[in-house]
């Protein structure tokens, strides 16, 4: 870093930050600008700072103490699954964590996954569901207190690539509602809804799981499952 040590005020001035007025800062922010008079992306105040314009690049950085509920998008996702040992039990083959208190009312999200099924000989059933009881990866799901909710499930024995899909909406802390299914696992893939909204009292104050599971006929085959993702689009 360049010193202003042994430089003198004549030749460093230039790359010095300063207030746009030359004053000291205040409560109220003021613009800031070089010895230039080069106006500068910022403005500054005892308790605030502000980008009143132009980019804010955090690329590289690691930011923390942002809310994550209310304005902008958080992202949660989980990563690939293939799986050639089939059972019938309804195994959990991913799953993630959203903490609690990350969503509140007035939020609207999506989750969406989509897999690839080859070489199957029976039915296989794969869904997505979230709930308050925490579940391991390899393990039956396990859901002690009833609080699982199923997002959508492909029941299905034959061969190609499927999605499962829902967008939500947070209406109050506990109550989210989406469209249930008419005749397909997409609410996006439908132009005749057959369904209604219902109203989920999926408990937004602690955490919740979303997980992934699957239950198969099948005793052959690959299913490959390309993560589940789950993001606040308001």
């Amino acid at each position: 870093m360049a010193q202003l040590t042994g430089n003198p005020i004549k030749d460093s001035y230039l790359g010095l930050i300063k207030t746009n007025d030359n004053a000291a800062i205040a409560g109220t922010p003021k613009a800031l600008s070089d010895g230039n008079g080069n106006a500068i992306n910022m403005e500054l105040g005892t308790g605030v700072v502000k980008f009143p314009s132009g980019t804010v690049d955090f690329t590289g950085s690691t930011v923390q103490g942002l809310p994550s509920s209310g304005g902008g998008i958080v992202y949660f996702g989980s990563g690939k699954v293939v799986n050639t040992a089939y059972l019938q039990q309804d195994i959990v083959q991913s799953v993630f964590t959203i903490p609690a208190n990350t969503f509140s009312a007035g939020d609207y999200f999506m989750i969406r996954t989509f897999e690839n099924r080859n070489g199957l000989n029976g039915t296989q059933y794969s869904s997505i569901w979230i709930t308050e009881d925490a579940q391991t990866v390899g393990n039956q799901a396990s859901n002690p207190s009833n609080a699982a909710f199923s997002f959508s499930q492909i029941q299905t024995g034959q061969q190609g690539t499927g999605v499962m899909q829902r967008h939500c909406f947070v209406s109050a802390t506990t109550e989210t509602n989406w469209l249930e299914e008419s005749s397909g696992a997409n609410d996006d893939s439908e132009d005749s809804f057959g369904g209604i909204v219902n109203a989920n009292n999926i408990d937004w104050t602690v955490n919740q799981y979303v997980y992934l599971q699957m239950y198969s006929d099948s005793t052959s085959g690959t299913y490959t499952n390309y993560g589940m993702h789950l993001t606040k689009l308001n």
